[in-house]
């Protein structure tokens, strides 16, 4: 009698992710965060309203968020270049390549956020998202690396 580990109709085994995949999940990002950014423009613009006084209905910011929609665009296209245009997909220095661009756009995301349109919030809030997991990445890759370094080492000096 085989265990459930051997019983290869048991098997969890899925095949990983093709760059079609990889693609189309990309595309569906950007289709999702774009029409975030969309509906955030509009939304009522408190720098206007309160600040200089402009009563509603504010005119709608469409150059702000055709521009959002070109960098999201940018960006997503730089992840997928750095974690999954490669030979042998994802690396641990690809992920902290993927975090350091994604720390970047924080830096530029958090530069223009004084007085910032409802759109460029909904925008920044994606920036420190995207940050946050691809850093959770990195280190968790890094961890798992180094683990099984370790593991590989002590499976070397066992003897």
């Amino acid at each position: 009698m085989t265990t459930p580990y051997e019983d290869p109709t048991l098997s969890l085994d899925v095949p990983a992710p093709t760059r079609q995949h990889w693609g189309w999940a990309y595309a569906l990002i950007w289709v999702v965060v774009a029409a975030l950014i969309a509906w955030g423009g509009t939304q009522s613009d408190g720098y206007l309203e309160h600040v200089r006084n402009i009563p509603p209905p504010h005119p709608y910011p469409g150059r702000l968020v055709f521009v959002l929609a070109i960098v999201l665009a940018v960006q997503l296209g730089i992840f997928a270049l750095v974690l999954h245009l490669g030979a042998r997909g994802p690396t641990v220095w690809r992920e902290w390549v993927a975090a350091a661009v994604a720390f970047g756009f924080v830096g530029l995301a958090v530069s223009g956020s004084m007085h910032a349109n409802p759109a460029y919030i909904d925008w920044m809030i994606w920036t420190i998202l995207a940050f946050v997991v691809m850093a959770t990445r990195a280190v968790v890759r890094t961890a798992f690396a180094a683990l099984a370094a370790l593991r590989r080492g002590r499976a070397g000096t066992a003897g």
